[in-house]
């Protein structure tokens, strides 16, 4: 056990002395590895913030009662005590025409036009918060079911936007998948590439190797370490320029989600997925360098 972890380690770090002799090609490989597993990682990045947001609506999503024009104080009331009864409403909030106007004059600086108004056009509104948070068609049941009490001239529940955010979001992470083993393919053939030229450059080692009773699992382990650490440090690189690009871009939009009243930001990877792409990158490295050495081990190893 002592021998086997003991030649690993030389291949290894036989491995690390190789990239340091070609640090210039090593460096262009792994920048074309990272340019091809950020893009997915990117996207996935954008793709959560945006599940994000509906989750932020979803926490408290509140439904809005616009109240007749003719409606009297005591109905008021009396519909306020209708709605606290309700056993799927929590916090009920209630704001009269006047304190909507009020509200909108001084948030859309329409002082002299609204001046000009011979009466206040807006209705009162009861806001009401459910308590249940689930499932958004029960949401717009209950929204029809409240539109149609006493006094209730419509009921408004914003979910269709949700619900366009929810199906944008579920195509999204569809064409992720897709794209991702897109590229997967791609960075395989990139790193079975380069594996197949360092063979061919290495022909008369592994002739030397060869004829003095090297295995071929002995010739092929430099390969595979070789394959196995372009595609994890690849993996790296992509974490750091999805890093770079996504912190360029949080500004930004950060200013843009504040328009709209959310806190939208694209974080960074998590640490899960993080280590999800480095794996996957070591692991299509090694396939990719294990795949060409049986292939070309034959072609280039002497008869």
């Amino acid at each position: 056990m002592k021998s086997w972890f003991k030649r690993h380690l030389q291949v290894f770090f036989y491995t690390l002395g190789q990239f340091s002799r070609n640090r210039l090609n090593v460096a262009m490989t792994l920048l074309a590895l990272g340019i091809g597993f950020s893009i997915p990682l990117i996207m996935y990045s954008t793709i959560d913030s945006f599940s994000d947001i509906g989750g932020q609506w979803q926490e408290r999503p509140q439904i809005t009662l616009y109240l007749e024009k003719s409606i009297t104080e005591a109905q008021i009331e009396a519909l306020k005590l209708s709605l606290a009864s309700d056993p799927q409403l929590g916090d009920i909030q209630f704001i009269s025409a006047d304190d909507g106007l009020k509200e909108f004059s001084a948030s859309h600086q329409f002082d002299e036009a609204i001046a000009l108004l011979d009466e206040n056009p807006l209705p009162s509104v009861f806001i009401v918060f459910p308590l249940s948070t689930g499932i958004m068609n029960d949401m717009a049941t209950l929204s029809n079911k409240l539109g149609q009490m006493e006094h209730v001239a419509s009921a408004q529940y914003d979910f269709e936007w949700l619900q366009k955010l929810n199906a944008l979001t579920s195509f999204m992470k569809r064409l992720v998948i897709v794209l991702a083993c897109i590229i997967a393919i791609g960075l395989l053939l990139l790193i079975t590439n380069t594996i197949r030229l360092e063979i061919s450059n290495r022909k008369d080692e592994i002739d030397i190797i060869d004829q003095l009773g090297g295995t071929p699992a002995f010739i092929a382990r430099p390969f595979l370490y070789m394959g196995f650490l372009e595609g994890l440090l690849g993996g790296a690189s992509a974490i750091l320029i999805s890093a770079i690009v996504l912190k360029l871009l949080n500004g930004p939009l950060l200013r843009l989600a504040e328009l709209y009243g959310f806190a939208f930001t694209l974080p960074l990877a998590r640490i899960d997925v993080s280590l999800a792409v480095l794996g996957i990158g070591g692991l299509l490295g090694w396939f990719s360098a294990r795949f060409t050495v049986h292939r070309h081990m034959r072609e280039l190893a002497p008869k």
